[in-house]
């Protein structure tokens, strides 16, 4: 029994050691996180996505949020995943690939990962494809990734349309990034978040009708009374009027106003005359 006892004291520090030292060691600082996913497309007899099929030789590509673009290829089942990656935002997936001699492009989106997550993308289809060609566009527009809401894109009322636009090309084994219709979608739906700008207001269009219709005078009478085609008139006023406003109006109200030679009768005082016309105002003193 005493033979035996001798063991169990070195055994206890040994284990006691190993607690200590597991216990002081430091865990790893973990910075990175991995994304996973799958890539199906519709077959050739099943449209449905419950048949869909992996992409044939699909590569995958992500760039990440410090630019870096990283790429990796499907399983046979259509499952693919990065296994270090630094955190960030609205990350856009693309996967491409070969079926039937056509160009299969198809497309997920990752919201912001936090620090040390992981993150299951799911598997790629329509919604997922349309999103990220609406982000895509927005990019384009200028937007940064932080500003893109992507529950905006999706509460766009032309947003439903691109997503069933997206299923037909992809079930018809199509390129969405080039199809006209598809493009024609997301454009719609980025001209919702981001509304074209308001053209300038043309220039009013050169007067057609630069006739009178007024004459007025702020004091005294004209001589002959008015008339559209009368070029010329003359203002009787009392002898100690010095200043009189003439105020002319036109058939349209664009057109330009030109008065010439005011004069004062011989004998008169000095006098200041206003000419009004429209917003501005012009005033002269003539003597005679």
């Amino acid at each position: 029994m005493k033979k035996e006892s001798k063991y169990i004291l070195p055994l206890l520090l040994i284990c006691s050691l190993l607690l200590l030292v597991g216990c002081l060691a430091p865990f790893p600082d973990i910075t990175e996180f991995m994304v996973q996913g799958k890539i199906m497309i519709p077959n050739s007899s099943t449209k449905d996505v419950t048949g869909w099929i992996p992409l044939p030789n699909a590569t995958v590509t992500i760039t990440d949020s410090e630019g870096i673009t990283h790429t990796v290829m499907i399983d046979s089942e259509g499952y693919y995943s990065f296994p270090e990656l630094p955190p960030g935002a609205n990350y856009i997936i693309t996967a491409t690939g070969q079926i039937e001699g056509n160009t299969i492009i198809v497309k997920d989106i990752i919201p912001l990962v936090e620090e040390g997550e992981n993150y299951d993308a799911g598997t790629a289809d329509c919604e997922s494809t349309a999103l990220s060609l609406a982000l895509e566009a927005l990019l384009d527009e200028g937007l940064t990734l932080e500003e893109i809401d992507l529950v905006e894109i999706q509460n766009t009322t032309h947003f439903a349309n691109l997503v069933s636009t997206v299923c037909l090309v992809l079930e018809a084994y199509g390129n969405v990034t080039t199809d006209p219709g598809t493009l024609g979608q997301v454009e719609e739906v980025v001209e919702e978040i981001i509304p074209p700008p308001t053209p300038s207001p043309s220039p009013p269009a050169p007067s057609s009708d630069a006739t009178l219709s007024a004459l007025a005078l702020s004091d005294g009478t004209i001589t002959p009374a008015f008339a559209s085609t009368t070029t010329s008139y003359t203002a009787q006023v009392d002898n100690s009027t010095t200043s009189i406003t003439i105020t002319p109006t036109a058939n349209d109200s664009n057109a330009s106003i030109k008065v010439s030679n005011i004069t004062v009768a011989s004998g008169s005082a000095s006098a200041e005359i206003s000419l009004n016309v429209g917003e501005n105002t012009i005033t002269t003193v003539v003597t005679a």
